[in-house]
């Protein structure tokens, strides 16, 4: 029996600790699913002159506030250091107020964004909380189908 076949009869605690190889493929799912961007809203020109981002990926939420032309103020948050997502909508544009661990009682906010997208941006990225609290692991579910059920899961019966 080749040492190779040996191995793989052990069970998995009895392998000895991950190879470098085996490391480098994990971090590579890792990153991959941490770049892999589920919904990015932005705000609406001329409304705001320099208009900001919000995009949800699997493992966090980045804002990219602009202030002026090729400069931008990023900031980057895991699910987990969200506490809450409030969000202000009227009949055109909507509002996102992210409230975290990180921040203290000042929410960070996003302004006119449209409707439809604050709306959206606020369902994924309270499935993601619910699912995070819930030690749900999503990281294997394929992207679509990731939304819909983030969706779902973030949707309140009272929002439209």
């Amino acid at each position: 029996m080749s040492p190779d076949e040996d191995k793989q009869d052990k069970p998995v605690n009895e392998q000895g600790p991950p190879t470098q190889q085996e490391q480098r493929e994990e971090l590579e799912k890792v990153v991959d699913n941490a770049q892999d961007v589920l919904i990015k809203a932005q705000s609406t020109f001329p409304f705001v002159l320099f208009p900001d981002t919000i995009a949800v990926s699997r493992m966090k939420v980045a804002i990219m506030r602009r202030m002026f032309f090729k400069t931008a103020d990023v900031i980057s948050l895991q699910h987990e250091d969200i506490l809450n997502i409030e969000i202000d909508t009227g009949p055109f544009f909507g509002s996102l107020s992210i409230f975290t661990r990180i921040y203290g009682t000042d929410p960070l906010r996003i302004n006119f964004l449209s409707r439809k997208s604050a709306i959206d941006v606020k369902r994924i990225i309270e499935g993601a909380i619910i699912a995070h609290q819930q030690n749900i692991n999503t990281q294997q579910l394929e992207k679509g189908e990731l939304i819909t059920l983030l969706t779902r899961l973030g949707s309140d019966s009272t929002m439209m």
